[in-house]
């Protein structure tokens, strides 16, 4: 299922092959599914990249069985299939909350217009109790909880932001691994069966042991059986003109 514009948005109701940490990449399976090797953020700059040697889009590395809905409770897919196969470790201790009632974060989605119906990503590390002043914790969710009972000499916190369409629609990490300088969190988009017909950006918290080193980060979601999209912390607004 797709949410490349606005009208289809409002009709409708990552892996051990390749590891960021140890340097392997998906190869020419990963390559034939480039479609952008610059990446984009809203004001066009391409700051805050981390490495050639991921592409913007790219395949899965892993297999995934694609899962059609069916008809009542005993036939719907599960709404993580996309992760089934991904594997959990190795990875930092952490824990994680989403919330469709989005949680707003200087420089995030829900500043702008949507996006004009197109997938926007962004991503952010927090890594001071000072970061906190650029969240909006007004909200009381699980997620916000989460954001305010983070010990920062112990912890930090990736947060996952993705637009627009379905608030069922929400981030999920499975799996987060300490690179040189920081971290690479594993994930998928969860795809229920059944959606909402609403038009909204969804946040992903993720409180995490603390690396050595925290400088950079990276996070690869599986929004397909055929694609993954990979966003850095620090590059802003993520908008994906062409599609999946």
């Amino acid at each position: 299922m797709e949410y490349t514009r606005r009208k289809a948005l409002l009709a409708a109701g990552g892996s051990l092959a390749t590891v960021f940490a140890t340097g392997q990449v998906a190869g020419d399976r990963r390559r034939s599914r480039s479609r952008d090797r610059n990446p984009t953020s809203s004001d066009g700059s391409v700051d805050g990249w981390p490495t050639d040697d991921f592409d913007r889009i790219d395949t899965p590395p892993y297999e995934i069985e694609a899962e059609d809905c069916g008809f009542g409770s005993d036939n719907e897919r599960d709404p993580l299939y996309l992760c089934d196969e991904m594997p959990a470790a190795p990875s930092l201790e952490f824990e994680y909350e989403a919330t469709s009632r989005s949680i707003s974060i200087d420089g995030g989605l829900g500043s702008g217009d949507g996006g004009d119906g197109n997938p926007q990503l962004f991503t952010a590390l927090l890594t001071d109790e000072t970061d906190l002043e650029r969240v909006d914790l007004e909200t009381t969710t699980p997620a916000t909880a989460l954001l305010k009972r983070t010990d920062f000499a112990e912890q930090a916190v990736l947060i996952v932001q993705t637009g627009w369409g379905s608030s069922a629609e929400t981030p999920y990490i499975k799996r987060i691994e300490e690179t040189d300088d920081g971290i690479h969190a594993f994930g998928c988009y969860r795809r229920p069966c059944l959606t909402t017909t609403d038009y909204t950006y969804r946040t992903g918290v993720a409180r995490f042991e603390r690396p050595d080193e925290l400088e950079s980060g990276l996070t690869s979601l599986t929004v397909d059986p055929e694609t993954r999209v990979n966003v850095a912390t620090g590059e802003g607004i993520v908008t994906i003109t062409d599609g999946w």
